[in-house]
């Protein structure tokens, strides 16, 4: 059984009557990693969104989501919080906004270990300062005394990867992940995701433009236009063999950035 199913996903504006989504469907099995691959404006997010019950009011959700063969999307508001407080851990694309600005780090991950876990604040500290320094944060103690805007995006992104990881969901889904970080923290975010992907044994999706990122880090992937599925399978084949044209715009694109970058990285060689 997959861990995640869904079927035939649609989402409706109805203050713009405008189709959002329109009948997406894929499957994610339990101990892989999913790619969702599509430009800005795609329907990426809005539709990990409406997987996971977060639309707005006037937001028409139809379709099925199928979570350990449970249909999600049937529940109650309540019983759905709770599947993502316990099942489903969503690190979201800003790292800033996901904080309150006003608490600092610790106290933010000591109380969502308090509620979540049901473990005292000794225990949730404890918790804090091991699973961020198994994110390699070296100075887990410092950090947990910082309030957000005292952090850099990569230390804020690898802060949200550490929540998730302690709460050991059956599936991490991140949302653009490394967006906004320069070059190196990007490497360094995606070989964190690498490790804890063969320590944890956790499904991953994947959410992102970064056609390297989603090659480093999935083993299949759906590519978005416009809110609708245009092409999906074993990402080695869609990004080597891509068959829609879309896809295939997506992946010269990406080579003809490379080739550029590599010629200006030549110039300056040759030139140092």
């Amino acid at each position: 059984m997959a861990l995640l199913e869904v079927k035939n996903l649609s989402i409706y504006d109805t203050q713009t009557e405008n189709s959002i989504i329109e009948k997406i469907s894929f499957t994610v099995e339990r101990n892989s990693s999913f790619g969702i691959v599509g430009e800005s404006g795609s329907g990426k997010s809005m539709m990990v969104k409406g997987i996971l019950g977060l639309m707005a009011p006037w937001m028409n959700v139809s379709g099925s989501v199928y979570f350990t063969g449970i249909d999600i999307s049937e529940m109650k508001t309540k019983a759905l919080r709770q599947v993502r407080a316990n099942n489903i851990s969503l690190i979201m694309q800003d790292a800033m906004s996901a904080f309150d600005p006003l608490d600092t780090i610790g106290k933010q991950m000591i109380e969502t270990f308090s509620e979540n876990l049901q473990v005292s604040k000794k225990e949730a500290k404890q918790l804090a300062t091991s699973v961020l320094q198994r994110v390699g944060i070296k100075e887990a103690i410092h950090v947990l005394k910082k309030y957000p805007h005292q952090l850099s995006g990569g230390m804020l992104q690898r802060c949200m990867i550490a929540i998730a990881v302690a709460l050991k969901p059956d599936m991490i889904i991140a949302d653009e992940p490394t967006t906004a970080l320069d070059a190196i923290t990007q490497s360094d975010i995606i070989k964190m995701f690498q490790k804890l992907q063969t320590e944890l044994g956790t499904t991953f999706i994947f959410i992102s433009h970064d056609l390297a990122m989603i090659q480093q880090l999935t083993q299949e992937v759906m590519v978005m236009k416009n809110g609708k599925q245009v092409e999906s399978g074993k990402t080695s084949d869609v990004l080597r063999r891509p068959q829609h044209t879309y896809t295939q715009y997506l992946v010269n694109t990406r080579l003809t950035m490379t080739k550029s970058f590599e010629k200006v990285l030549r110039k300056d060689t040759d030139h140092a």
